[in-house]
């Protein structure tokens, strides 16, 4: 009679059990990532509409108007991460900027500071 020896290790349910396991909290430790990365961004483009009003402000102090000229701000058009920055309207009483991010989201301000997102 033979004597069985002993098992050495694991069983295919233990392994793939374990990488399910892996791959959820993978799965979760990315998505966490994902969002704090865009939150990163929109965060750097609500500054930069921040910038772009308070230029407007000064412009419109010195002019009585709000312009869509980069220059007569004083800066150029800006670039942040994907972004892309314009000053979409302007008159006497009023000015709007937004910054798109890529399709994702867009940021917009207006002559009374109001940060909007759609």
């Amino acid at each position: 009679m033979q004597k069985l020896g002993k098992r050495t290790g694991y069983s295919l349910m233990e392994v793939l059990t374990t990488a399910i396991i892996v791959a959820i909290v993978a799965s979760l430790a990315i998505a966490s990532y994902t969002r704090t990365v865009e939150n990163g961004r929109r965060s750097r483009g609500e500054t930069m509409l921040r910038t772009i009003y308070s230029a407007q402000e000064r412009y419109h102090i010195k002019n009585r108007t709000y312009t869509t000229s980069w220059n007569n701000l004083g800066m150029t058009q800006p670039v942040v991460d994907d972004f892309v920055f314009s000053l979409t309207a302007a008159g006497a009483t009023t000015f709007t900027a937004q910054a798109v991010w890529a399709g994702r989201m867009t940021l917009t301000i207006n002559q009374t500071g109001t940060l909007t997102e759609t």
